[in-house]
């Protein structure tokens, strides 16, 4: 299968260009990682509380792509890395048929419909693999985030009560889900339509 390869207009004038990241993009993918986590105190690892190595982030790379266990995508703009969004999917059989995804963004793009732009190209693609349902946790006091989500066709499914513990203060955790079968109002699109087919003008972000 033709690795994702999308392009999108942000901010009046650059583009956003979201592809499948592979075992190539492990070293920066753990940097975009560590950088991030000094940007946003709404993530569930901070500074340094990370212990994925550079072999094992290849490795994990690897084994999305062999065994169908999911994918991550990579946004860059102007050849910088600026977004990354994993869908991981369990090896039970019973389980299979769902996946966790994971958004980060950095700080310096918030608000240019980078989340979206990353968000519709994952769900199209999950959708494509065969996936049937998709599931996050965000912080509850996440406001802009679960925003997106709820403008990706999210709903809240549950709340977990001291999910996180922050510098002594916890915080719940709102869980979300999205059926890929009703997503668009059943009206499933390829990731590759949702530019307007790669390599035509993609359309004016939301």
């Amino acid at each position: 299968m033709t690795r994702l390869s999308l392009r999108f207009p942000i901010d009046g004038q650059r583009l956003l260009a979201v592809g499948e990241a592979g075992p190539s993009d492990a070293a920066s993918l753990l940097n975009h990682a560590r950088q991030v986590a000094r940007e946003s105190d709404f993530l569930s690892a901070g500074p340094g509380e990370r212990a994925l190595t550079l072999e094992a982030q290849v490795a994990l790379l690897r084994r999305l792509r062999s065994k169908h266990r999911g994918f991550v995508l990579k946004g860059t703009s102007g050849g910088r890395l600026v977004a990354v969004l994993s869908v991981v999917r369990p090896n039970q059989p019973r389980l299979r048929h769902r996946a966790e995804l994971g958004l980060t963004v950095r700080a310096a793009h918030w608000g240019q419909g980078i989340g979206r732009r990353m968000g519709e190209a994952a769900i199209a693609l999950a959708a494509e693999q065969g996936l049937r349902k998709l599931n996050l946790r965000v912080r509850a006091d996440n406001r802009r985030a679960i925003q997106l989500y709820q403008a990706l066709g999210f709903s809240r499914e549950g709340l977990s009560p001291r999910a996180l513990r922050v510098r002594g203060r916890f915080f719940a955790e709102v869980m979300m889900g999205l059926c890929l079968d009703a997503w668009g109002a059943g009206e499933l699109r390829s990731p590759r339509t949702i530019a307007g087919g790669v390599g035509n003008p993609p359309r004016v972000p939301i």
